[in-house]
């Protein structure tokens, strides 16, 4: 999920919020497993420049955690399926700030 997060921190600030939004629900995963998140603003500012291969990149690493939970032994005492949750909310949003950038109108060049 740290790796998920890094690269989401990277990918830009034009997914109309929905990255900001995954990131902040993997810090929810991240405390559900015990690895206590705080807050930075610094983590939600990425620059202005999309990086779609970044969004793909913590795609990919958050549905190898989820795979991961799913695999555990343990339940953790519920907390591997609270974080899955927040997994599966954070892998939602992603998806829906992809769509939104695709359907997002492009300057024309001049």
């Amino acid at each position: 999920m740290q790796s998920a997060k890094s690269s989401l921190e990277k990918a830009g600030d034009k997914w109309g919020g929905h990255r900001v939004a995954a990131i902040r629900l993997i810090n929810k995963s991240l405390n559900a497993c015990g690895q206590k998140q705080t807050p930075n603003p610094a983590e939600m500012k990425s620059g202005q420049q999309d990086e779609p291969a970044l969004m793909q990149a913590g795609i990919t690493q958050l549905t190898n955690a989820k795979n991961d939970f799913e695999k555990a032994n343990n339940d953790w005492g519920g907390r591997r399926a609270k974080a899955i949750s927040f997994i599966d909310q954070a892998l939602k949003e992603l998806q829906t700030g992809l769509a939104s950038a695709k359907t997002r109108k492009k300057p024309k060049a001049q």
